[in-house]
């Protein structure tokens, strides 16, 4: 029996990645972006009880450092997230060849020298929202699939090969993007 393969084409854009940092930032730990809102809707209720008549001293000094404290997480993730920057350079802007089977898949873009071929193993796990699969190699190195570029039937195709082959984790709300 033949291995059905998938060949998938599409130009890897600055809106994908910035997709894919979204991801990173805020929707890969939805309890830390959780806790970061808490922290900050509680110091900001601080802040302004401090300026009533049922104030405290010290509700002030507490609502500025969970303000710093707000401040300091959010350049930790920003910093971590940078470091998918060296990977978006590489690949924005470029067409991104990615051949699916059932043993894994190999990917390769326009201009860049050499193809990259990863088995299902080797992969951390894969995230799907309503527009896009992200596969994770690693913490920092992502194949970005846009799943607006493809028909309905090819997306099912991705989507059952990955769900039998990876580490698979879906955030579909259903939502059907229609062209004008």
């Amino acid at each position: 029996m033949r291995e059905k393969s998938i060949l998938l084409e599409h130009k890897v854009y600055q809106t994908h990645y910035n997709a894919l940092r979204n991801y990173y930032m805020y929707r890969r730990t939805p309890t830390r972006t959780k806790v970061m809102v808490c922290i900050l809707l509680a110091s900001l209720f601080l802040l302004i009880l401090s300026e009533t008549a049922y104030g405290f001293p010290f509700f002030k000094l507490i609502g500025l450092f969970g303000v710093v404290v707000i401040a300091a997480m959010y350049s930790w993730i920003s910093i971590d997230a940078r470091r998918l920057e060296k990977y978006a350079h590489d690949i924005v802007n470029k067409k991104q060849e990615l051949t699916m089977t059932s043993e894994g898949f190999s990917a390769k873009w326009k201009g860049l020298i050499g193809e990259e071929k990863y088995s299902w193993t080797e992969i951390d796990h894969v995230y799907e929202d309503d527009t896009y699969f992200f596969l994770f190699i690693d913490r920092y190195s992502v194949i970005i699939i846009a799943k607006l570029e493809f028909k309905e039937h090819r997306v099912k195709e991705i989507r059952s090969l990955i769900e039998n082959n990876a580490n698979f984790e879906s955030d579909v709300t259903g939502f059907k993007y229609n062209k004008f």
